[in-house]
């Protein structure tokens, strides 16, 4: 991390005029800064403090969640599953968040576990709870809008789990069309799309963390969001037309022919001329080439997500459409819970 931007490190000493924090290590660290745990010398108690780097940009985020953090403050944290929120205050030059310390993510806890899986049973657990939380956010208009395990903290009393880091929340009032929310992974269509939204867009969060309780791995693990639909269109099949032409953002990974359609990759409109002036056959490309998505492995002998691996393909025919009409590639689905409205569209 850039020490023009961050300045704090384990043994300082951070002092208010309420209070000290004598800093005992890092607990994570992101573009936002760092996550200290820290001796708070008034209560003799420990927190986790967020320490904001010195970025005008940062500090302007910092200051809005501040905001959002107040307005979570007329709900009980325990009751409602949000992680409470015990004040901020300024460590020259960095603005500073003070929270409850909490145990360990959800993310830590299933890296941990065999096969990064968790009982059925603990998972029902879990999404009653983030269920409930979403709920409660919703009766005062939050959209968390960062949905994902690294932001799903255990507090150390059995399953119980608290959703923590508003850096990206807003209120429903003051959401636009074309935001950047959500970490990709966890990204909805109508964020992809540029459609309006509403706080439903945590629920298609909520059902990708879920799938990745149960199978081990992120079920759309996609390095961009032209990869991310493929992901999504192979498990849910073709989104309907009204999705697709009201979207502001639906031009950057589909065109509009007769029907939309997902466009071609660079990868694969520069490799498939040259592939078949080469004459190369589909066995022999297959041995050449390495194409692979996460339902290969299920069968297998485990998932391992190559994080070098830009373009993934569930098959080669799916590439070159060999004898395969494009239009049968996917299986059609209805979305019985679309509902178009005037004000949004609702996915999940």
């Amino acid at each position: 991390m850039d020490g023009k931007d961050f300045s704090v490190s384990r043994g300082d000493l951070m002092s208010t005029a309420s209070s000290s924090y004598w800093v005992e290590g890092f607990l994570g660290e992101g573009a936002y800064g760092k996550v200290a745990r820290c001796l708070k010398t008034a209560t003799n108690e420990r927190v986790a403090v967020k320490i904001i780097k010195n970025h005008p940009v940062l500090i302007r985020t910092a200051i809005k969640e501040i905001a959002i953090l107040r307005q979570l403050q007329v709900l009980d944290p325990d009751r409602c599953g949000i992680v409470r929120w015990m004040g901020a205050f300024v460590h020259c030059p960095h603005i500073c968040l003070e929270f409850e310390l909490l145990a360990k993510s959800l993310l830590d806890v299933t890296e941990q576990a065999e096969r990064h899986t968790l009982p059925l049973m603990q998972i029902k657990i879990i999404l009653e709870q983030l269920a409930t939380a979403l709920d409660y956010l919703s009766t005062i208009g939050i959209i968390h809008a960062d949905l994902k395990p690294e932001n799903i903290m255990l507090t150390g009393q059995g399953m119980k789990v608290k959703l923590i880091d508003f850096g990206l929340s807003h209120h429903v009032s003051q959401v636009r069309i074309g935001m950047g929310l959500q970490t990709l992974w966890y990204r909805c269509p109508e964020i992809m799309l540029g459609l309006p939204f509403t706080g439903l867009i945590d629920m298609w969060s909520l059902g990708c963390v879920v799938a990745e309780l149960l199978i081990g791995f992120p079920i759309y693990p996609g390095d961009t969001e032209y990869d991310m639909w493929r992901y999504i269109r192979k498990t849910l099949g073709e989104l309907p037309d009204a999705l697709l032409d009201h979207g502001i953002r639906t031009h950057l990974c589909f065109t509009k022919g007769s029907v939309w359609r997902l466009k071609v990759s660079l990868y694969v409109s520069v490799c498939l001329p040259v592939l078949l002036y080469l004459q190369v056959n589909v066995t022999e490309l297959k041995q050449r080439l390495f194409f692979q998505s996460p339902w290969d492995y299920l069968g297998g002998k485990g998932f391992l997500l190559r994080r070098t691996s830009r373009f993934r393909f569930s098959s080669l025919e799916e590439v070159l459409q060999v004898g395969v009409d494009p239009l049968t590639l996917w299986t059609l689905m209805k979305w019985p819970c679309y509902v178009p409205s005037s004000k949004s569209f609702h996915i999940f």
